[in-house]
Order: structure tokens, then sequence, then C-alpha cells
């Protein structure tokens, strides 16, 4: 299984952003994955994007099989 989120950086300067907001909203939504727009500087969403993406890899999809 492969996990995959979306991050976006520099939320706190809008005018350094590469993309738009609403187009990286649009890509997420195409992937079928959750987007998150951080600031390491404002400490914006960097906890809640490594919480979510810990949630995704601790939480299966499907169950596990037994190896015996």
């Amino acid at each position: 299984m492969v996990s995959k989120v979306l991050v976006g950086n520099k939320n706190d300067e809008p005018s350094r952003k590469v993309v738009a907001s609403a187009d990286a909203q649009r890509f997420a939504d195409q992937m079928d994955v959750q987007l998150f727009e951080t600031s390491a500087k404002d400490n914006i969403n960097v906890e809640e994007v490594n919480y979510n993406h810990c949630q995704l890899i601790c939480t299966p999809s499907v169950p596990l099989m037994n190896s015996y």
C-alpha cells in the first residue's frame, strides 16, 4: 500500500507560492489525496500533515494476513 498526501509550502508568503491554492486543491481531488498547505516558519499545518500521514500508514485499509 502506498499512502500519499499533497503538501504545499510557503503558506505564510502567498506572493512566493508557485501553485495557486485552487489549482492544488483540484489536483488533490483528482488524485484522491488530502491537501495540506503548510508554513514551517509560522508552524501552520506542520504537525497536522505528519499526524495525518502517520494515521494513513498505521491504519491498514485491508486486513492483514497471518504469516502462518
